[in-house]
């Protein structure tokens, strides 16, 4: 159901546990690799890059300095692929609450995929092997892993780029142009349909978007929540201008994306109390399904209306008791299909509690 697909994911750990990183991660410890990652960088991607990079260390570096300290390192005091993808993954959580693709663990043990992955393919193979070549021999030292953080935060900020220049669009406006408030308004919020919607700028027909756009209300329910969050955004990043220069609206774009899965934690926790309000006992962790299902009919939880089926694809239902089916609370709400899909590199779920 594409509206499920757009509520965010549990507060809860699932049932199921994971595997921590191990104590050691390395076999042995090689040389560290010759050459300035970040002149390297520049080498691969561009002196752009580098200035954009370079602007995000600070504020990164002091994120990552406690994560680092605590975890197992090498005998030079570096971190292992296990460790930098656990690292990265609590500070995209807790800086912005991104789940990234290639670092969330999603059941799988830490080690069971470099943290390169996360890129995706929007670098080139030279710059993986860039990081997965450190990886593999003498590890990342904090400096290192706050330069993958801040490339893959520029990635993600020139993808919101190629949104807002499919924004500008649709509004019927040409890209970087200066717009009157009331315009302005519009086009971040069109620009915010299609993040929330998790459409891609690149791929997706102007005329799907369209269709999407106007009827962002019946996709997704919590836009009046979303058209406040902006509203004081806008108010907090540009003030009470009665013209947005381009500058201004790119500034706006750019912290609703970093801001947003904070904000949106909120309904994560209002759906986690209105779960628990119905929780079969105490502590249970577990709901009837009956409960589940009434709640929805009777009760104005709408989105409480996933089938039998779904539920069990999901991992969300309890069938050890073959008369009296119950929804797992912190299965349900971490099942990633709630998900908002509204990166190619990230998506917005809820918070968990514990990171």
């Amino acid at each position: 159901m594409f509206i499920s697909a757009l509520f965010a994911v549990g507060l809860l750990r699932t049932v199921s546990g994971n595997v921590f990183l191990q104590r050691s991660e390395f076999g042995s410890v090689g040389d560290v690799i010759d050459g300035h990652i970040l002149v390297q960088l520049e080498e691969a991607m561009g002196s752009e890059h580098r200035v954009a990079t370079e602007s995000r260390m600070k504020s990164i570096t002091e994120a990552l300095s406690p994560i680092f300290v605590a975890l197992p390192k090498n005998i030079t005091g570096r971190v292992g692929p296990a460790s930098a993808r656990y690292a990265l993954h609590r500070l995209f959580v807790q800086r912005h609450g991104w789940q990234v693709k290639g670092l969330a663990a999603n059941g799988e043990t830490w080690d069971a995929a470099h943290p390169s992955s996360a890129f995706a393919d929007k670098v080139s193979s030279g710059v993986r092997a860039m990081f997965d070549d450190r990886l593999g021999s003498a590890g990342l030292s904090l400096h290192e892993l706050a330069v993958f953080a801040a490339t893959l935060e520029h990635l993600i900020h020139s993808e919101a780029m190629t949104r807002l220049k499919s924004a500008y669009n649709l509004c019927g406006h040409e890209p970087m142009q200066a717009l009157k408030r009331r315009k302005a308004d519009e086009l971040i919020q069109t620009y915010m349909a299609i993040y929330v919607t998790g459409l891609n700028a690149t791929s997706t027909a102007e005329s799907t978007m369209r269709h999407f756009v106007k009827n962002i209300r019946k996709f997704y329910p919590g836009w009046s929540h979303t058209l406040t969050f902006l509203d004081d955004l806008q108010h907090e990043v540009v003030g009470d201008r009665p013209v947005y220069e381009f500058s201004d609206i790119t500034d706006v774009v750019e912290e609703a994306g970093e801001r947003f899965g904070r904000f949106q934690n909120q309904e994560c926790l209002d759906l986690k109390k209105s779960l628990l309000t119905l929780e079969e006992s105490n502590g249970s962790g577990r709901v009837r399904l009956a409960d589940f299902y009434n709640s929805a009919l009777n009760g104005g939880q709408w989105q409480f209306a996933e089938s039998v089926e779904f539920l069990r694809q999901l991992g969300a239902l309890d069938e050890s008791d073959g008369s009296n089916l119950r929804v797992l609370i912190p299965n349900y709400l971490n099942a990633p299909s709630n998900c908002i899909a509204s990166s190619a590199y990230y998506g917005v779920c809820c918070i968990d509690e514990c990171e």
